[in-house]
């Protein structure tokens, strides 16, 4: 009597050269009506970090997350022990759409920036520049980039793309700051879109067939920090070169803020 033999199942798992992530729906956040604005405002003091600003958001997919550009999320939408300065407040809806708002909190009594003129640059270069105007509290003032030294001189040069913090004191010690972005005018419809489809966005890999969708602006913006690592370290895209002028742009549009432009 012959004895039947049950063959295991074998599942054959197709791999792609792509790295992928956790497939969720994506929403088309164009579509989305979130805003927000501020309710209420508290200036800071000279030299002090007492200011206060309260915001509220409207519309979107509650619930809402808010943040000051670059730092951490938090679910109240309030924020203390502001000093001085220009900020960028953002708002985050559970379908991570998102807004921004520029606020300013001005000392009480002391200098504010009244005006910053710039000049771009090109990718690559360091051509750019930024001119600093200020009024009010007490002369002279002194002004500084980032974590530099404060200086006399209100000009800045040889700058390269990306964003800057911007200060001024007074002779009270009264500052006021504020970001400016000196940007590459590298375009995101004449130069990134095509590196993105050729590349990234093509058959089995970002197309739809793996998340993220590289075939949406707002999700390649959603992923723009994230593009820039791995391109520059050559981790992306699996199975095809870029060129390091490639390379180059899609960081230069990142730093200018991974716009629609």
């Amino acid at each position: 009597m012959s004895k039947s033999v049950i063959l295991p199942f074998i599942f054959l798992v197709l791999i792609t050269n792509c790295t992928y992530e956790t497939a969720v729906p994506v929403f088309d956040c164009e579509d989305s009506d979130l805003t927000f604005q501020v309710l209420s405002l508290t200036e800071a003091n000279c030299g002090q970090s007492d200011g206060k600003v309260v915001l509220e958001a409207m519309g979107g997919s509650p619930p809402f997350q808010y943040q000051i550009l670059n730092e951490s999320v938090q679910s109240d939408n309030s924020f203390f022990e502001l000093s001085a300065g220009n900020y960028i407040f953002m708002v985050i809806d559970s379908k991570k759409c998102e807004q921004s708002i520029s606020v300013d909190i001005n000392n009480v009594d002391g200098v504010t920036i009244t005006s910053i003129d710039q000049e771009n640059t090109t990718c690559g270069e360091s051509s750019g520049s930024v001119t600093v105007n200020a009024d009010l509290g007490k002369q002279p003032y002194e002004y500084k980039l980032d974590d530099a030294n404060f200086q006399s001189n209100n000009v800045f040069s040889n700058l390269s793309n990306g964003a800057y913090e911007v200060f001024v004191k007074d002779a009270n010690d009264c500052e006021f700051s504020q970001t400016v972005l000196i940007s590459s005018g590298i375009s995101y419809k004449d130069t990134i879109a095509s590196i993105i489809s050729t590349n990234c966005a093509i058959s089995g890999c970002h197309n739809g067939a793996v998340f993220p969708d590289f075939r949406t602006i707002a999700t390649i913006q959603s992923k723009a920090a994230s593009i820039k690592l791995k391109t520059g370290n050559r981790t992306m895209p699996q199975g095809r070169t870029l060129t390091q002028d490639q390379i180059d742009q899609l960081a230069c549009w990142v730093d200018d803020g991974a716009l629609n432009n």
